[in-house]
């Protein structure tokens, strides 16, 4: 009677927490905001989407090694109790292996969860970081629109940043990478780009490159039938807070972020008329106001 109590106890004291944790989530949506206009999509908004996900998602993350009494609890107490009871010894060496096990796959879980959480977190700063710069050439007569969402048919993407003004339609994707700590190794903090491939100090990539090229081709064919408008928009992969040695310009350029206003605003004749950037930067408006309030 008294196992029988505890364990009520424990399981009620267990489920105390998420249980007010959802109605604590859906008591928000009682209540509406005062305005129900969409905004337009920020750098790293699907990021961004992905990180608030994972945060509601916690509770059940910090909550599963808590549940692991609550599974051992019962077997063990039938084990010592039961028709079949194998002794003490044995008991409690099942349940010590059990709990090991679970504790074993709460623990590979959580650093998965951690994991994910610290590239999410980490590509997300870096969007951030390249649109501050790109909100610069606004200045300059441009239009910047961020995270246009894209559906290629077999799957969905985004396009990072898109960038139209008097020098043309612009596609940045944005590649956040880490640094190794190595202060006496002065090539430890360089990308270099030699037109196909990008050298990292610790491996050699083409996967950056060529989905920049398939974004490029899909930009190009989403403005046509939204506007009628046949433009050859330029890519530009952005890499910021690295040292880039690029020895090529085509298909892409590989810029960190401080390089990117000199690039998109440099001084040469428009491409696009006044009336063509309107119409594109009006369907890319139209296209990227669609985050609810």
């Amino acid at each position: 009677m008294r196992e029988t109590i505890l364990l009520t106890g424990y399981f009620i004291i267990f489920l105390f927490v998420p249980i007010g944790f959802l109605w604590a989530r859906k008591k928000r949506r009682w209540t509406r905001k005062p305005f129900g206009d969409k905004l337009l999509r920020q750098p790293g908004e699907s990021l961004s989407e992905q990180i608030k996900a994972g945060d509601d998602n916690a509770i059940l993350v910090i909550l599963l090694p808590a549940a692991i009494p609550l599974i051992i609890a019962p077997t063990l107490y039938q084990v010592l109790s039961g028709p079949l009871a194998m002794g003490v010894p044995a008991a409690v060496g099942g349940a010590i292996a059990g709990m090991i096990a679970a504790m074993i796959t709460c623990w590979s879980f959580q650093i998965r969860w951690v994991s994910r959480f610290s590239v999410l977190n980490l590509g997300y700063l870096g969007e951030r970081l390249v649109g501050e710069h790109l909100a610069t050439l606004r200045a300059d007569g441009f239009h910047v629109f961020h995270d246009l969402q894209a559906d290629g048919g077999e799957r969905k993407f985004n396009l990072d940043h898109v960038v139209v003004g008097p020098s043309g339609v612009w596609m940045i994707e944005t590649k956040t990478r880490k640094k190794r700590d190595r202060a006496a190794d002065t090539d430890a903090h360089k990308v270099k780009f030699d037109g196909t491939a990008l050298h990292w100090p610790s491996f050699t990539e083409t996967k950056s490159v060529d989905q920049a090229k398939h974004q490029i081709r899909w930009l190009a064919k989403w403005i046509e039938q939204r506007t009628g408008l046949r433009v050859e928009p330029k890519g530009i992969i952005a890499i910021p807070g690295w040292y880039v040695v690029s020895q090529a310009i085509q298909p892409v350029r590989v810029l960190n972020e401080k390089m990117l206003r000199s690039a998109i605003a440099a001084k040469q004749p428009p491409c696009l008329s006044v009336a063509d950037i309107q119409a594109i930067a009006r369907q890319l408006e139209l296209a990227c106001r669609d985050v609810e309030v």
